[in-house]
């Protein structure tokens, strides 16, 4: 659907709520029903300290995650699509924008701050007919009490602003955003490769077993089609186009391949089987051959966001470790923890300087008001932490080392907090496991945690690595395990498609589609299964 209306209303600033809950309902006949659940964080888009800015948002998709795509009825993981818990299924994304606007008198009109001017939202001005209006009057408040807990502040404020007497949400519509407007798509390319499947529930027996990649809903292979030719001119409506609410259960639909894709999403099936040690697991065997999967998928280019993120999520790991050593060298009598300790703070506070300036160099692809005011506000705050690492360099002792410590976890704290990204385009990754055309597993990967960039410190944690995931059941228990994968996982802009199998061990020979009836492999054709050597020295051969 597309709505184009703006909703607006007066309240309290701040408010005492951390979030903001935007909530997509199915308009059923019984009653509205959730279909998915997103928070914005206000910590996160907004800066309440001094010089910062009210809460702002987009104009950015949001990715909605929920429970499988089925009717409302039978919905066994209703919770998930209220926000309840982590989501397993990727629903759809809507695109919106949000602004606050401080409310002031006419008399405070010409005091009015120019920050606070320039944060008025620009989507207000495109109103031009108001559907609907909902207004309820505010409860009396108890006059005297009021005037007993005043004070000569109060006053003061009470008489440069004025309290609207109602609280009214109005619903207008809007002009709709101009064409590509927050980003032309690109096409992205999503490959993953599995070098071990072990661990399996037993409980699973000795069927045949497929594995399903999907990023939002490229390369789910049901018999909804979703095309991903770029010459056909409709990739664009693809991905916003599917239902949200199907009438078959998703868990348990029949799995159609798509026909003429040239994607890859499914594995061959393979067998399960007991494990040589005592048969408590089952395991696929992939000695000689080990599978690939492929997925092309179009989505705007806001990567930038992700870098941002993966430069400070690494900053945050690096200095997390040397916490730990300090941590072990305390234990020990007469140990170099203070050295070890100063060391870290200078290593730290040369990374800070290498984000700083990379930070002013880094060209973002049509920034909104919210990446302006973070890059800002992220900048402010490493100079400030870079500062109080110095501090901690300069004071420490032999004795306070134990007492600095603390501060320097405020700071990872810190580092942590900043490397959240609120606005996220590229939807996370979903690794089903498939069996008799059921779904079974699956594991949930962070789109950033495996994107590439020719920077290293920008690059995913686990992208072009051999990464362990666990897989768990739908609804299954807290730290429950059906399966254990070793998967080598690639996520990047199809122009730097070449470098999927760069970081691959030397002893894996990637193996490419045959060619047929005399069409060439494109020169960015991802490989179709890895050969390896087995323990005689035979070669598994080349089919080109």
């Amino acid at each position: 659907p597309v709505w184009n209306e703006q909703i607006s209303f007066i309240e309290q600033f701040p408010p005492l709520a951390r979030r903001i809950k935007v909530q997509i309902l199915d308009d059923a006949n019984i009653g509205d029903v959730a279909v998915a659940t997103h928070f914005l964080d206000l910590q996160q888009i907004s800066n309440p300290n001094r010089n910062g800015f009210n809460p702002t948002f987009g104009p950015s998709w949001v990715n909605l995650y929920g429970s499988p795509q089925n009717s409302t009825l039978r919905d066994i993981h209703r919770d998930l699509n209220e926000g309840l818990s982590e989501g397993i299924f990727y629903r759809g994304r809507v695109l919106l924008s949000l602004t606050v606007e401080v409310y002031s008198s006419p008399t405070a009109a010409a005091v009015e701050s120019k920050a606070i001017a320039s944060v008025k939202s620009t989507l207000s001005k495109l109103t031009f007919k108001r559907k609907s209006k909902k207004s309820k009057e505010k409860k009396t408040k108890d006059n005297d009490g009021i005037q007993g807990r005043s004070g000569p502040s109060e006053e003061l404020e009470e008489a440069t602003s004025e309290v609207p007497a109602a609280v009214t949400v109005e619903v207008e519509e809007i002009h709709p955003l101009p064409e590509n407007f927050t980003g032309a798509k690109e096409e992205f390319l999503l490959f993953a490769s599995f070098f071990e499947v072990t661990m399996i529930d037993p409980s699973i027996g000795s069927r045949y077993v497929t594995f399903e990649l999907s990023i939002g809903n490229y390369g789910k292979t049901t018999d909804v089609v979703v095309k991903s030719e770029k010459s056909s001119g409709q990739e664009d409506l693809a991905e916003d186009r599917q239902p949200l609410l199907e009438s078959d259960d998703e868990l348990e639909r029949q799995e159609l391949p798509v026909v003429g894709s040239k994607d890859q999403s499914v594995t061959v099936p393979r067998r399960t089987q007991p494990t040589d040690y005592d048969g408590s697991f089952h395991c696929i065997p992939l000695l000689h051959e080990k599978p690939c999967l492929y997925v092309w998928n179009y989505f705007e280019d806001h990567t930038f966001r992700y870098h941002n993120c993966n430069w400070l999520s690494k900053m945050a790991n690096r200095l997390e470790f040397g916490i730990d050593e300090v941590e072990m060298l305390l234990k020990r009598p007469r140990s170099n923890a203070k050295e070890r300790l100063m060391e870290l703070m200078l290593e730290f506070v040369s990374t800070c300087k290498q984000y700083s300036t990379s930070l002013d160099r880094k060209r973002q692809s049509r920034p909104n008001n919210l990446d302006k005011c973070r890059t800002t506000f992220i900048k402010r705050n490493i100079i400030i932490l870079a500062k109080q690492a110095l501090r901690v360099q300069r004071r420490v002792t032999r004795r306070t080392v134990q007492e600095k410590l603390a501060d320097v976890r405020r700071i990872l704290k810190r580092i942590h907090f900043l490397a959240k990204e609120p606005q996220s385009t590229l939807p996370d990754v979903f690794l089903w496991m498939m069996s008799g055309g059921r779904r079974i597993a699956y594991t949930r990967i962070p789109a950033h945690s495996i994107l590439f960039s020719l920077v290293e410190e920008e690059k995913g944690k686990n992208c072009g690595k051999i990464t362990s995931f666990y897989m768990k059941t739908p609804g299954g228990p807290l730290g429950q395990i059906f399966a254990k994968l070793e998967v080598y996982m690639w996520l990047g802009v199809t122009k730097y498609s070449k470098n999927c199998v760069t970081s691959l061990p030397s002893e894996f020979r990637p193996i490419y589609e045959a060619a047929t009836f005399g069409t060439p492999i494109p020169p960015n054709m991802p490989p179709t299964k890895l050969a390896v050597d087995d323990n005689r020295g035979n070669a598994v051969p080349n089919l080109v």
